[in-house]
């Protein structure tokens, strides 16, 4: 199972797979994970983060209305048919 996290790199939030070939810069200090937390904080006060129209599971930005809500989260079709099955 793949989770989200905040690639500090490309300055976004992705869907990754924790293994032993991570990028290290994924492993943060508590200090530096508190800093990283302010600055989204930060950026989605500015409207800069819009998480709307992003499918949970993949990340794909859709249209509003194509994705499917389910257990409180919104997929794409394909990724809500996987979810069902």
């Amino acid at each position: 199972m793949e989770t989200e996290v905040f690639d500090p790199i490309k300055g976004k939030f992705g869907f990754i797979r924790i293994s032993e070939s991570t990028p290290k810069y994924y492993y943060l200090s508590l200090k530096d994970a508190f800093e990283l937390v302010k600055w989204i904080i930060q950026k989605d006060e500015e409207g800069e983060i819009n998480s709307r129209g992003r499918c949970r599971q993949c990340g794909k930005l859709f249209e509003e209305n194509e994705l499917k809500e389910a257990f409180g989260w919104y997929f794409c079709q394909e990724c809500y048919d996987d979810s069902q099955d």
